[in-house]
Parts: C-alpha cells; structure tokens; sequence
C-alpha cells in the first residue's frame, strides 16, 4: 500500500507543510481544500490500483482534494480528470499502468 498523508489547506500558511517540490505551486484557490500527498520516492509513478486504493480511505470530498504525487499513468490521470480532483504532478508520464508494471 502506497504511503499518503492529508494536509488541510485552511490558509497560506499551511502551504508550507507540503514539500518544497509542489508547495510553490499552491495559489489562493487552494486554500479550503485537503492536499492528499503521496509519500513516495522520485521518479516514481502512481498507477491506477494505488490511486483507487487511497481515494477509498480518504474523507475528503474529491471535490476538495489536491492530490500531488511525483508522476501519474494515463489511467490515473483520467480517474482524476472523471472524478474532478486537481492535482500536481512532478512529471507528466505517458505509459499505461501496464507498460510502467512490464517495464522490466
């Protein structure tokens, strides 16, 4: 199971508890949301299976998530764009979760 925390965005102060990598990305329109940040090394990718996984334990509306994790699978991207949920990435990855699982 992959490791996320939920960090509450009540004000711009709060940014500062998001990783220096993404926090410099947050703007006023993030304040009231609840940041679900997957703990994961760089460099890797978030498949579909893990992303279904933790948005079932989270308590958030997906409405009022922003999800930052280093890169996303086409198959992720997608769950989020459906499901309306904002999120950051590091990198943009365009492999399935298939071709990132068989990549050898």
């Amino acid at each position: 199971m992959i490791n996320y925390q939920e960090i509450e965005l009540n004000t711009k102060e709060d940014f500062k508890k998001v990783p220096n990598l993404y926090f410099v990305h947050l703007t006023d329109m993030h304040i009231g949301k609840t940041v679900v940040f997957f703990k994961i090394n760089n460099k890797n990718v978030t498949i579909s299976k893990e992303l279904i996984k933790v948005l079932n334990k989270v308590t958030v509306k997906y409405k009022d998530i922003v999800l930052i994790t280093y890169s996303v699978t086409i198959e992720c991207s997608k769950i989020l764009k459906d499901k309306g949920i904002d999120y950051l990435v590091n990198d943009d990855y365009f492999w399935s979760d298939e071709s990132y699982i068989n990549r050898g």
